[in-house]
């Protein structure tokens, strides 16, 4: 197996960037989803409640500790990320995520792109940003499965899916039954600790937000009830924690690091 595609965005919600490589510390992919946006009331502002936020493309400098917003009609709006407001607590679906509003250019700009009060959030730890886990997985072979499902191939992308990184070399679902277990990605080891429920972000077109496909419904249909009664969701893909930071680069081996056979002396 091997990784065959990376990508992140420092800015929730906005459009990914393709990445040949990235670090990876215990926070998942280094400057991903260090902001986000939330409306007048603090609410969180993501694709699921404003699906166009993927035509916007955010770039961060470390190094000058700048956010960059491209803005359709408005250019890039750029200012400094370290001119933090009040401390806020904004919802992530079953968790709260402490951060700090930013001041700066990008409200003005942003809230006349949307139509609504847009503000960002620079989050307190880089780990927060995140819906659950810091790295999220899937295999090329599983987004080829849901592409047969809808019926219209390439009518889904990797962009929709909006993983982490994505895995060559391996079966459909194959991801699944690493849950439990460790696997090495380049020279960074995670753990893999369980199956992605998804949203309506999988039905957007990843370069407008349009509502695209129904690939909530394949998702379902593609799989049984529980058995137990447990509510039955739309699940692609795999969260995982970093248990070793590291490197990964696009072309880089993915394998068990317990396994022998895969790792001889």
């Amino acid at each position: 197996m091997f990784v065959n595609h990376i990508q992140s965005t420092p800015l929730k919600g906005t459009r990914l960037h393709t990445l040949w490589r990235s670090a990876v510390s215990e926070h998942g992919l280094v400057d991903d989803r260090l902001f986000h946006l939330v409306d007048d009331d603090g609410r969180l502002v993501n694709g699921r409640r404003y699906g166009p936020l993927v035509r916007l493309q955010a770039t961060y400098d470390r190094d000058r500790d700048e956010l960059g917003v491209a803005v359709p009609g408005r250019g890039v709006v750029t200012g400094r990320a370290d001119r933090l407001g009040e401390a806020v607590s904004t919802r992530f679906f079953d968790h709260d995520v402490q951060g700090r509003l930013l001041h700066g250019p990008w409200a003005a700009a942003l809230s006349a792109y949307a139509g609504r009060g847009l503000h960002v959030v620079r989050v307190v730890r880089p780990s927060f940003g995140v819906d659950k886990h810091p790295v999220t997985l899937v295999s090329a072979a599983t987004l080829d499965w849901v592409r047969l499902r809808l019926g219209a191939p390439p009518c889904i992308d990797r962009r929709a899916a909006r993983m982490s990184i994505e895995i060559g070399g391996c079966r459909p679902r194959e991801e699944e039954t690493w849950v439990g277990r460790d696997l090495r990605i380049g020279d960074a080891v995670v753990h893999i600790v369980g199956l992605v429920p998804r949203c309506v972000v999988t039905q957007q077109d990843p370069a407008t937000g349009a509502h695209s496909w129904n690939t909530m419904r394949a998702l379902l249909d593609g799989r049984p009830p529980p058995p137990d009664g447990t509510p039955h969701k739309p699940l692609l893909g795999v969260h995982a924690v970093v248990v070793t930071p590291g490197t990964v680069v696009v072309g880089a081996p993915v394998d068990d690091p317990t396994d022998p056979q895969e790792n001889p002396r």
